[in-house]
């Protein structure tokens, strides 16, 4: 059954972080949108998406008691505000070009949600794992040093991701419920927004902006999709895992912005870049060597 498991699991993130790598493509679209703007419509057509689906599975009752659970009404509501400023500042940093910063906080976050587990779940980390996180702290230090200025976007995308994963996989409720609530919880906010530039008449939600009205609504299936597929995955896979498959999305991220819209990578990214690489390939090492000693000492995984 685990090894089921396992195997469901890895479908799950790869499919989810293909999807968010390719998701560049599908922003840029809608460039000449606000990003707040965006991200109020994400809300509302994931929401109505996410409807449909719990109507279809009848799992209304589980999303009522998770309404009626105060834990897990407050933790929602801090997954909801985690994974809103997450897509914020990457909705941002697509449409204005930042893809190649925006990809550094996707290389970041795996590392970080493996430090995380190792301070707050105590999982026990290898020297190659130490050394690994030591790199990509060191990393996001030699771009504040190098250039004065501090990598807010990288930073925000990995702190906000990692914590959401942390969080979700404390949380007993299915993928389907957890998303759904902390969408209800953000529909408040989304509504408000998108009324006052309906008032102001600013809102590029009207027929006169048809084809941009058709993006805004297929935002509920892109939002949604990659994040059930996410968060199914962090329920099924350990986090150490979890985050080396988070290194597909940021790669796919890091090659569209080079090779499809023209971003250029300065030697000081370049620098910073191959300090981050050189922690992945230190991590996923000391994961395979690790690996080869439980099997050599007859220990399953």
């Amino acid at each position: 059954m685990k090894r089921d498991d396992n195997r469901v699991g890895y479908i799950y993130a790869i499919s989810a972080h293909t999807l968010w790598g390719l998701l560049p493509f599908y922003w840029r679209t809608l460039a000449n949108v606000p990003s707040l703007e965006v991200i109020a419509h994400r809300v509302v057509w994931s929401l109505l998406f996410l409807g449909a689906i719990c109507l279809a599975n009848r799992s209304l009752g589980e999303i009522l008691r998770a309404l009626r659970s105060p834990t897990a009404l407050v933790t929602l509501a801090i997954t909801g505000a985690l994974i809103a400023s997450n897509w914020l500042v990457y909705v941002w940093a697509v449409t204005h070009g930042h893809i190649i910063e925006a990809s550094l906080g996707y290389f970041i976050s795996p590392l970080f949600t493996i430090a995380l587990g190792a301070l707050l779940l105590r999982e026990r980390l290898s020297r190659y794992q130490l050394t690994a996180i030591a790199l990509a702290s060191a990393a996001v230090l030699y771009r504040i040093v190098a250039e004065g200025v501090f990598p807010w976007i990288g930073v925000v995308l990995a702190v906000s991701l990692s914590m959401y994963s942390f969080l979700r996989k404390r949380l007993p409720v299915s993928s389907l419920t957890g998303l759904s609530v902390e969408t209800l919880l953000l529909l408040p906010l989304a509504l408000g927004y998108l009324s006052i530039g309906v008032a102001r008449g600013t809102s590029h939600f009207s027929l006169e902006h048809s084809s941009t009205m058709g993006l805004l609504m297929l935002t509920g299936v892109c939002t949604s999709l990659p994040l059930l597929f996410f968060v199914r995955a962090g329920q099924l896979l350990p986090l150490s895992t979890l985050g080396i498959l988070q290194y597909l999305s940021p790669s796919l991220q890091f090659l569209s912005a080079l090779g499809f819209f023209g971003e250029s990578l300065s030697a000081t990214t370049l620098v910073s870049f191959s300090f981050i690489w050189l922690a992945i390939v230190l991590y996923l090492a000391g994961d395979q060597l690790s690996r080869r000693g439980r099997e050599r000492h007859g220990v399953k995984n």
